[in-house]
């Protein structure tokens, strides 16, 4: 009789095709660094986090997405990413109280680096921390009446007559937009943007303004488009400013893909070993008055729009 050697048993495998017992080792630990360098700064009083946030959720939440998140060249961002990029990129996501299960931020990574992006769904959230009560949003179409003024100390508007009619929607030929946030104390502002501006941002963006949704659905991404430039100054003042990526330096689809080129070069062409200690992660993560995002290379036409408008 034969005897049948029996086989080493594998180990489970995670999404990404690594060990699992590896990816829910380096979740630990990265896990821990960043939990434990958010009770630093509650302790210290560098930052505030937002009420009814728990950050313990957010990390477990977080890191599920990360597990099914790639590069643009299809490789997980948990097998190429620094470690210290994945715990800056949770860390901040925590700091600004965001949310990547309700679309409040993404995680992409550049090259070998990890970030954290503000999502349009992010700056309404923070926006409504810091004043804003409501925000809303309408449409213009061809043939509309529509009129408006420009407040001269402001610079922003007041709409003064807009009428529409089925015919006018069903035509669909969009032709501007303008959004009005409500503050607290029953003060309202209003932006007009025309859809040439409006375009113009949206190539900015990684879409350039050819999604299915920038195609199919004009007027709700021109709405979303003016809504964004509205709050940015709310965005802008809160207590978290300095941590925010402006929008002149968000990447475009384009920057991203020249990274990921620039990485794997340099990491085909240099197969030494380079060791890394655990206790390097986010270690060197500053305190709240020096900005935890650097800013990346691409900066030459301003980004008026979030990544996904």
């Amino acid at each position: 009789m034969t005897d049948v050697k029996s086989q080493p048993a594998q180990a489970p495998q995670a999404p990404n095709g690594t060990p699992a017992n590896g990816v829910a080792i380096l979740e630990k630990n990265i896990a821990e660094n960043v939990l434990e360098r958010i009770r630093v700064f509650e302790e210290t009083g560098s930052i505030n986090i937002p009420k009814n946030y728990s950050a313990a959720n957010a990390l477990r939440v977080g890191w599920l997405i990360l597990q099914e998140t790639k590069t643009s060249d299809k490789r997980p961002v948990l097998d190429v990413c620094t470690k210290p990029s994945i715990a800056n990129a949770l860390l901040k996501m925590i700091i600004l109280g965001l949310n990547p299960a309700k679309r409040q931020c993404s995680f992409v990574a550049y090259g070998n680096e990890l970030t954290c992006q503000r999502e349009y769904q992010g700056t309404v959230a923070i926006a409504k921390r810091h004043g804003v009560k409501n925000v809303s949003g309408c449409a213009v179409f061809k043939e509309d009446v529509f009129e408006f003024i420009t407040l001269p100390k402001t610079g922003y508007h007041q709409v003064t007559k807009h009428e529409q009619s089925l015919s006018s929607i069903e035509a669909g030929i969009v032709v501007g937009a303008y959004a009005t946030k409500e503050y607290e104390d029953g003060s309202s502002v209003t932006l007009v943007m025309a859809f040439s501006q409006i375009k113009k941002a949206w190539m900015q963006g990684a879409a350039k303004g050819d999604s299915p949704a920038h195609r199919n659905f004009p007027d709700e991404m021109a709405i979303k488009t003016v809504k964004n430039r509205l709050l940015k100054p709310d965005v802008n003042s809160s207590d978290d400013s300095d941590l925010f990526i402006d929008d002149e330096d968000i990447p475009t689809r384009e920057d991203q893909k020249m990274a990921d080129v620039k990485h794997r070069i340099a990491e085909n062409g240099n197969k030494t070993s380079v060791g890394f200690a655990e206790s390097e992660v986010v270690e060197n993560i500053p305190k709240k008055e020096d900005p935890i995002i650097q800013k990346t290379p691409a900066q030459a036409e301003p980004v008026l729009a979030g990544p996904d408008f």
